[in-house]
């Protein structure tokens, strides 16, 4: 088996631990998350690592992962450390690994340091209404920060934002990097990346107003569009789902 091993250089300490990842992940670690990736915590040298196993590809994309694409674990590696120039938070990348079999892209793995946070964004609900109604109005801005920044996130789902509290404000983490991209956002994609959000109608009312006024867009047009592009999607998955609407419970895909 070949295996390819980029790790970022402020973490050289880790690096033995971080060649035996392909052969311990099966047996050792705390799982904090396991359906279609499996996500493992593990003390290392005064560090908490986050080690996130991606699903093995079908065979078409072992050899596009080879030859014609980055890994999704490259890609989140890489795309960490271009947020964080950005001035945008994500846990610290620390190392991915590649491997493959018989000329044809395996498995990979994406490490990052453990970030304990206070919250994400799909628990909302479980505050008071006081401190959803500032968290979701600092996640407004937050969003529209990024997009200003020409940051876009293509799964951006309630489980894929993380948050900590700093005294009165909120600060907030994006997870799950392998598909984000680099983009001029106008309205139309700025108002379509809220539609995996799964909040009331008068709650995505409000995060549109107050995402329209930073960035200077037409706050009716930005509403509709918000609604639209929440309605269209939510319609398909729950047709996929059915179970989920059936239990009044959406699971996020992490």
């Amino acid at each position: 088996m070949k295996i390819n091993t980029h790790l970022n250089p402020q973490y050289s300490e880790l690096s033995e631990f971080i060649d035996l990842i392909p052969s311990l992940f099966s047996f050792g670690g705390k799982v904090l998350f396991e359906q279609r990736n499996i996500i493992k915590i593990y003390p290392v040298k005064g560090f908490v690592l986050n080690v996130k196993s991606f699903k093995v590809p079908n065979l078409i994309n072992k050899i596009v992962y080879v030859r014609f694409r980055k890994s999704k674990a490259r890609r989140s590696y890489e795309n960490a450390m271009e947020i964080k120039k950005l001035g945008i938070s994500t846990p610290d990348p620390v190392a991915y690994i590649e491997t493959m079999r018989y000329g044809l892209f395996y498995e990979s793995y994406y490490v990052s340091l453990h970030e304990e946070v206070d919250g994400i964004m799909k628990d909302i609900y479980r505050q008071t209404d006081r401190e959803s109604e500032k968290l979701i109005s600092q996640f407004s801005l937050f969003t529209a920060k990024i997009h200003e920044k020409s940051i876009y996130h293509n799964d951006y789902s309630p489980g894929n934002i993380l948050y900590k509290r700093r005294g009165a404000n909120y600060q907030f983490l994006l997870v799950d990097l392998n598909r984000i991209t680099f983009k001029n956002i106008d309205i139309f994609e700025g108002a379509r990346s809220f539609s995996r959000i799964r909040f009331p109608p008068d709650t995505l009312r409000k995060i549109a107003r107050i995402y329209a006024q930073s960035r200077k867009f037409d706050i009716v047009l930005c509403e509709r569009l918000i609604d639209k592009y929440n309605r269209t999607f939510w319609r398909k998955y729950l047709r996929r789902h059915p179970e989920a609407q059936e239990r009044n419970l959406v699971n996020e895909n992490k």
